[in-house]
């Protein structure tokens, strides 16, 4: 590394077409003013470190962390304990959930408004939560309560031992 002492509003060139200038200098800051061709990209040193960070973390983003931001997009989560991932799986794929995430003892299945993360557990039975605004009760594989919009054939393989009245 070349170290240069220069004053203010004295500079260095860096080759024919690139020059630094010392503009002021204040208490624990220096500011520079740089002229070169518009090909040269100039970067603040410790944004490109940020942005670097920044990718790499983005490359190696978990599942915890990619369920964090999609949740950020405004969606709501709800977390279930179930006896089984793929029963369960099979119940919601038939209501429209598209599986987004697979993990040992977990999944993630999303719907346009919902994203439903189903983890090994002890089911909670009782627990219910609505997919529309007026379907039908009917239970899931597990004993929670779904209320959801499902076509006559699907509403009479399901267990539909919750009565429409809430």
């Amino acid at each position: 590394m070349l170290v240069i002492s220069r004053k203010c509003r004295e500079g260095i060139d860096l080759g024919e077409d690139i020059s630094v200038t010392v503009l002021s200098v204040r208490s624990e800051s220096v500011r520079l003013g740089v002229v070169a061709p518009r090909q040269i990209q100039v970067k603040r040193s410790e944004l490109q470190e940020w942005v670097a960070r920044s990718n790499q973390a983005s490359a190696e983003l978990t599942p915890q962390a990619w369920l964090e931001f999609r949740t950020s997009l405004n969606k709501p989560r709800l977390s279930l304990p179930v006896s089984s991932l793929e029963t369960s799986l099979q119940f919601y794929s038939s209501l429209g959930f598209a599986l987004s995430q697979r993990e040992p003892g977990r999944v993630l299945l999303e719907s346009e408004d919902l994203i439903l993360e189903l983890h090994l557990g002890q089911p909670r039975p009782g627990i219910g939560f609505s997919l529309c605004e007026c379907g039908r009760w009917i239970l899931d594989p597990n004993g929670y309560r779904v209320e959801c919009n499902l076509s006559e054939a699907l509403a009479d393989n399901s267990r539909s031992d919750v009565s429409d009245g809430k």
